[in-house]
């Protein structure tokens, strides 16, 4: 489970800032589940969207929510925080549905996109950094905007570059992993208190990654390398426009307690995560199609893990190892039909 510690208000800013700040302007928070028929596709529109129109500065967090399918992994896992933000922060009715900086929106790309560009003059006002405290990442936010109502701060957490094999009906993403994923929301699923902003708020949370050691609620581990954190500022609930008054971003690449190095300089596969749940980790130094066999100790197929496209840099890929019998096997990393690399995997 991730740790979390108490926040502190602070005066003044640290003297060093790990990573530069991003500009955001528009803040979308996406629900779905992984057994929605009609989600795919307005979530891809929605996806390329944001990646064609960088100027609009869209930020988005992908929630998995619990209106039809509770055995979802990524909801589960990020239980309860991603069931407060669904039901009693924005009570969404209905997959797909998006909050635009906070204004609720059902299914619906064409109102979505134009509730963003309609958004995208909001100046960002928060400032981020981020540092290592031992085995925890504390982050650092720093509200700039002043005004005169009831506000809370809120520092989520996603990840991207997941592969995770889905048989319902939502399927896979047509990229092959799943992008921006709620992970968790810090200091907690309610954000902080209520306050007022002043325009010098300054506070610190705190995060411990699962790890091998300690996994989240569905035994895998995080890759830091892959995560970010999106900070924002919003009206309290009691508000009824809950309108989104600041935003900033920040990755956590370089950061964090990783078991291993997140990037090679030529293709590489590894395990990772918890020894009763075990994953692959997979490192590309390009986007390309790349193919994960298992194979048996005396080479024999038993399987494929994956085979589609995957980002340059690290993606983690997940698979049910209930299908698998317990034992010993060879993962074999294919990429552009020949094989790089391989590890040894153990099935518990």
């Amino acid at each position: 489970m991730v740790s979390r510690f108490l926040i502190f208000l602070l005066t003044s800013l640290f003297a060093t800032s790990a990573f530069a700040q991003q500009a955001p302007k528009v803040l979308a928070e996406l629900f779905s589940n992984t057994n929605c028929n009609n989600c795919k596709t307005p979530d891809e529109q929605f996806g390329s969207f944001i990646a064609n129109n960088p100027q609009y500065g869209v930020v988005r967090i992908s929630y998995h929510n619990d209106v039809s399918n509770v055995n979802d992994t990524f909801y589960q896992a990020s239980l309860p925080a991603s069931s407060i933000r669904s039901s009693a922060f924005y009570n969404v009715q209905t997959d797909p549905t998006a909050a635009i900086n906070g204004t609720v929106l059902a299914n619906n790309v064409q109102a979505w996109e134009a509730l963003a560009k309609s958004n995208a003059t909001t100046a960002p006002n928060i400032q981020l950094s981020a540092r290592n405290a031992g085995d925890s990442i504390i982050i650092h936010v720093t509200n700039k905007a002043q005004l005169s109502k009831s506000v809370r701060l809120y520092v989520a957490l996603t990840e991207s570059h997941i592969v995770m094999a889905n048989t319902l009906a939502y399927g896979v993403p047509t990229s092959g992993y799943w992008d921006d994923v709620f992970r968790d929301m810090l200091p907690t699923g309610a954000g902080t208190d209520a306050f007022t902003p002043t325009g010098n708020d300054v506070y610190d949370v705190s995060f411990t990654p699962p790890t091998p050691d300690l996994p989240d609620a569905t035994g895998h581990v995080w890759n830091t390398q892959n995560m970010k954190v999106v900070a924002f500022i919003q009206d309290d609930q009691a508000n009824p426009t809950k309108k989104v008054e600041a935003l900033g971003v920040i990755s956590l690449a370089n950061l964090g307690v990783n078991d291993g190095p997140s990037v090679a300089s030529s293709a590489s596969i590894r395990v990772a995560g918890n020894p009763t749940s075990p994953e692959l980790r997979v490192s590309l130094p390009a986007s390309q199609h790349a193919r994960v066999v298992l194979s048996d100790l005396l080479g024999r197929t038993v399987g494929t893990l994956y085979d589609g496209n995957l980002p340059d840099g690290e993606s983690t890929v997940e698979f049910a190892k209930s299908a698998i019998p317990a034992g010993c096997y060879i993962a074999r990393l294919f990429v552009a039909g020949n094989e790089t690399a391989h590890t040894k995997l153990i099935v518990p």
